[in-house]
């Protein structure tokens, strides 16, 4: 008879015998005397947890982690051991434990497979991204993280896992698709015919203007929504034809010049795009996905904001779903009122910088620099305002400054700032441009626009304290300082690399800023309502390079639009 501290459960079954683990992993049995039954307790084993554990871990899916032996644990097994060429018993033990975990760590970096292209790869970790499985970036890479996902999705699928990339995966992957995306009952094939082929002149994936609904189409609208501001579906209506015709209308021009400028920049950097008509054609396509693989960047095969900002081609669009208002019949659109890169070789003119506090020069490369030494604060002498200790060294710092700059006073070592300015009108509808390097690991700068002062505005605020980056927008008031938005997940620009960081401000006090074409704080504040009278930049500590400045805004009509200072 089974002892009773085997309670776990019971399973009676008919002649023969069933195996169970115990927790030594060693084979459990139990048999009632001249019953010709089996009586199996399926105990709790360690070796059992540790495989399930493992299995999940690369992709398989074993059920919950609670050592016990279930289907699910049991199907995980077989499919490991078919994927790896090993014996399908189904059956956890000690050898297989340490047969997974060998694999996992010569899977660590996974080599791409030379039958596979780049294209295959983008294609299937988009369709695995679009199912919820995990793939951070698109990027035409075969790393581990895309091999997990593909391993997860062949075990859900019933496939023979394998995580490897290969056509016959993509194909399966298209399929499924197709069967999981219906026909639309509300769109006309010649409404579904008039979005596609609005979509392919924009650059976006649509293989074939066929008026059929799939998943191709689906997909490029949920692209086009995303980059448009817009609510994304993946569905065709009415409206979204409308808005795809507006935006023609008023950006078509635009694009085309956008396109051109990219294949010419393109063509120069030897990728192979085509002649430079400003026609969007497969050429061009192939050559900007090749383009955004070598840059690591996410691939889409289109001409998009970060493209434009990687190959340093300047943008003055209107605006993502901002469509403006009409002042006596005519479009506003945003203008430039300050544009500086500093290629005079100086900052004294074209326009004119006043110099605040500190020093500043431009460099043989024609960039801005400023430096200065980084005196961090103890601890204890940091005012608590907040609890999180790199805010509130960032609201000390940027208020001892206003108070010395008040008092027109510096240490006795030298400036604890370094800011500069200059006066020009911005209305309260404004973008702004800030391309940047970062030369220190802990920092920070502010920048933004002034108002009766230039103690009053907003700022948007870098820092890096001992290595964390972070990104917030600031409201200053006679030098006191309040949050108005912070970001999470912010990248450490004190990569040797160029920046750019993006801010924007709507007539209702919506505000968006981001960081290399990548969104990460939104909020509205309309603390300040009324037109700014300047713009500043401030060094807090730290070794900072500025490369652009420019700043547009919505105050004056296109046909009276006077020259921005530059």
């Amino acid at each position: 008879m089974l002892r009773k501290s085997h309670t776990a459960l019971v399973a009676v079954l008919t002649a023969g015998s069933l195996l169970a683990y115990s927790a030594t992993g060693a084979p459990a049995f139990a048999q009632t005397a001249g019953s010709g039954y089996v009586q199996i307790a399926a105990a709790y084993s360690q070796v059992v947890q540790n495989v399930q554990y493992s299995l999940n871990q690369a992709g398989y899916n074993a059920g919950p982690v609670d050592g016990l032996m279930g289907s699910r644990s049991r199907s995980a097994i077989e499919a490991y051991q078919r994927a790896n060429g090993l014996l399908v018993t189904g059956q956890p033990s000690q050898s297989l434990m340490e047969h997974i975990s060998a694999s996992s760590m010569t899977q660590q970096t996974v080599p791409q497979s030379t039958s596979v292209s780049g294209q295959t790869i983008v294609e299937i970790q988009s369709a695995l991204r679009e199912r919820g499985y995990d793939i951070s970036a698109i990027n035409g890479r075969m790393n581990e993280e895309t091999a997990a996902a593909i391993r997860a999705y062949q075990n859900n699928s019933n496939l023979t896992i394998t995580g490897q990339a290969s056509d016959d995966l993509l194909a399966n992957l298209r399929y499924q698709a197709q069967q999981a995306v219906p026909q639309s009952t509300v769109a006309s094939k010649k409404m579904i015919i008039d979005i596609q082929s609005e979509l392919r002149r924009r650059g976006y994936e649509i293989s074939v203007v066929n008026g059929e609904m799939d998943e191709e189409t689906a997909a490029a609208i949920r692209a086009y929504q995303e980059d448009s501001d817009l609510k994304v579906t993946g569905k065709a209506t009415n409206d979204l034809l409308a808005n795809l015709r507006y935006q023609d209308q008023q950006t078509q021009q635009d694009y085309s010049s956008y396109v051109r400028d990219v294949q010419q920049s393109l063509n120069a950097r030897g990728y192979s795009a085509g002649p430079a008509d400003g026609v969007m054609g497969p050429s061009t396509r192939n050559a900007i996905r090749t383009f955004q693989v070598d840059a690591g960047d996410e691939v889409s095969g289109r001409v998009d904001r970060q493209l434009l900002n990687r190959l340093d081609i300047v943008v003055a669009d209107s605006g993502t779903g901002d469509q403006g208002e009409s002042v006596n019949g005519n479009k506003r659109e945003y203008v430039p009122v300050l544009s500086e890169n500093f290629t005079d070789g100086n900052y004294t003119k074209n326009p004119t910088w006043n110099v605040f506090q500190g020093t500043f020069r431009v460099d043989n490369q024609r960039v801005l620099r400023s430096y200065v030494k980084t005196n961090l604060a103890q601890p204890n002498t940091i005012p608590q305002r907040t609890g999180d200790a790199s805010k509130d060294l960032l609201f000390s710092v940027l208020e001892q400054a206003f108070q010395r700059e008040g008092r027109g006073s510096q240490v006795d070592n030298g400036p604890t700032q370094a800011k500069i300015g200059t006066e020009v009108p911005i209305h309260n509808a404004f973008r702004m441009r800030m391309r940047v390097d970062v030369n220190s690991n802990d920092g920070r700068f502010v920048f933004g626009p002034y108002q009766n002062g230039v103690s009053n505005g907003y700022l948007l605020a870098y820092s890096i304290d001992n290595g964390y980056p972070a990104f917030r927008l600031l409201s200053v008031t006679r030098g006191k300082t309040q949050l108005v938005a912070e970001a999470s997940d912010v990248p450490n620009l004190n990569d040797g690399k160029v920046h750019q960081i993006d801010w924007r401000r709507n007539l209702d006090g919506r505000m968006e800023a981001g960081i290399d074409g990548v969104s990460l704080l939104r909020t509205k504040s309309n603390t300040y309502r009324n037109d700014f009278d300047g713009f500043t930049f401030t060094n807090l500590g730290g070794d900072f390079g500025v490369r652009q400045i420019l700043v547009e805004d919505r105050n004056r009509d296109l046909s009276s639009a006077d020259s921005p200072q530059q």
